[in-house]
């Protein structure tokens, strides 16, 4: 990790927000917040099959892969003053030490289409982790999340895994 307290315990600056978005690590105190993130967000869930709850995202806050620990999870907040814009769900050096795996990234949708959710994970991805190359699940037939992390520079894999209720195809991108 690079300078890792600085950039999970402080402001940085994003477009629109000069001010400043603060960048802190999720609590169950959060949830609330978080939920209604989510809520603002039908058409991912849609994807999903599914419906969020505050019971999933309180599991989601300590969810890990195996092998891995809670020193290893990021599941960061984007406050602007007390308003939570969105979160981040990541694992450092998962599957390999050199990878940045990124669980879920959500930003309420009145902030969507800014360019304030491109701009915030370049940051992140290009400041805060040291890792070679990030990796992550798309959920397959989402265009939205597609056309977003493609412009981030993610590109599909071969790789596809059956969840149940939706596929999810693998999107990787060199740091």
């Amino acid at each position: 990790m690079k300078n890792k307290e600085h950039c999970f315990q402080s402001i940085i600056t994003i477009p629109p927000y000069q001010d400043g978005v603060k960048v802190c690590k999720l609590s169950e105190k959060d949830i609330d917040a978080m939920y209604a993130i989510c809520i603002s967000n039908p058409y991912y869930f849609a994807c999903m099959k599914s419906k969020p709850t505050k019971a999933s995202l309180k599991e989601d806050l300590t969810a890990l892969p195996m092998g891995k620990s809670m020193q290893d999870k990021y599941f960061l907040g984007f406050y602007h003053q007390e308003e939570l814009l969105g979160f981040l769900d990541a694992i450092v050096g998962y599957p390999n030490e050199d990878c940045l795996y990124i669980g879920w990234f959500m930003i309420h949708k009145k902030y969507q289409g800014t360019m304030f959710a491109q701009t915030l994970m370049k940051t992140l991805l290009h400041q805060c982790f040291s890792a070679k190359y990030a990796r992550l699940g798309c959920i397959k037939g989402n265009v939205v999340a597609e056309k977003f992390w493609t412009k981030l520079g993610f590109h599909f894999t071969k790789e596809e895994m059956d969840m149940g209720k939706y596929q999810v195809r693998m999107m990787e991108t060199s740091l």
